[in-house]
C-alpha cells in the first residue's frame, strides 16, 4: 500500500500500520526489483527491503488520476477488443407497475376504497403508472408491503399522485409531501386527502377507476389510428 510521506494526510499512513501492525519504510522515492530506495537524513540513498506500507516521498508520483509513477515506463499491455468482451443483449422494457415508487414519475395508489383490485391494476397499466397503496390496503393482503406509501412505507416525489379511495392518514401525507400534483377521488369531501389534493374528485372510486380506464384506452387507441 502506497500512502504520502508529507502533506495534510503524512499522518494517514502511519496510523494505518500501527493499527493494523504492518511493516513501513518513510521517504521512499524509487520501487526497484532489489527492493526500495529512500532518502538518507542529509544526502544519499539507503536500500531497504520492500515493506507492506510504503511511505512516498514529496514529488516522486503524480497525485492525480491515473497514476503515474516517476519511474521507469514499462510497455502498455495488450488489452483484447471492446467487441471481444461485451455482448449486446438487447433492451427489454419492464412494466411500469414494476418499478420502484421512488423512482416512478406517475402513480396510482388504491385505499381501503378500492376494492377490484385487478380493475385497479387494468388502470394503472393502461396509464402506465406505477402502483401504490396505503397501509390499510396493504395490511389486510391486498398490496404487498413493498408498495405501501407513507411514513412507514415509501416517501415518494411523482410529478402526478393519484390517490384512490385514501381517506389520507398524517403517515400517508407525510409520504407524499414531495409530489408536485396529487388528484384524490373519494366519497368523503371532508377527507384530509381531499384537502391535499391539487383537483379532487367526489365519487365512487370503483365506478371512476371502470370509467376513466375505458376513457385512457380509447384515446390510445384513436391517437393510433
Amino acid at each position: 500500500m502506497l500512502f504520502a510521506d508529507r502533506g495534510e494526510d503524512a499522518d494517514l499512513g502511519r496510523r494505518l500500520a500501527c493499527r493494523s501492525r504492518l511493516s513501513v519504510v518513510t521517504d521512499v522515492v524509487e520501487i526497484a526489483a532489489d527492493g526500495v530506495r529512500r532518502r538518507q537524513p542529509g544526502a544519499g540513498f539507503s536500500l531497504r527491503d520492500r515493506a507492506q506500507l510504503l511511505l512516498l516521498a514529496r514529488g516522486v508520483a503524480e497525485a492525480k488520476l491515473p497514476f503515474v509513477g516517476k519511474g521507469e515506463r514499462l510497455e502498455t499491455a495488450a488489452l483484447p477488443a471492446v467487441s471481444e468482451q461485451v455482448q449486446d443483449l438487447g433492451s427489454a422494457a419492464s412494466p411500469a407497475s414494476e418499478l420502484a415508487l421512488e423512482e416512478a414519475d406517475l402513480i396510482v395508489s388504491a385505499g381501503n376504497g378500492v376494492s377490484n383490485v385487478p380493475g385497479f391494476l387494468a388502470l394503472a397499466e393502461a396509464l402506465g403508472a406505477a402502483v401504490g397503496a396505503s397501509r390499510v390496503a396493504v395490511d389486510d393482503g391486498r398490496f404487498t408491503r413493498d408498495k405501501q406509501v407513507g411514513a412507514t412505507g415509501k416517501t415518494v416525489q411523482a410529478s402526478a399522485y393519484i390517490a384512490l379511495g385514501i381517506s389520507g392518514a398524517v403517515q400517508h401525507l407525510q409520504g407524499i409531501k414531495s409530489c408536485r400534483h396529487v388528484i384524490a377521488v373519494n366519497l368523503d369531501a371532508a377527507a384530509p386527502m381531499i384537502k391535499r389534493a391539487d383537483l379532487s374528485i367526489i365519487d365512487d372510486c370503483q365506478s371512476f377507476i371502470s370509467a376513466f380506464e375505458q376513457l385512457v384506452r380509447r384515446e390510445r387507441k384513436e391517437k393510433q389510428v
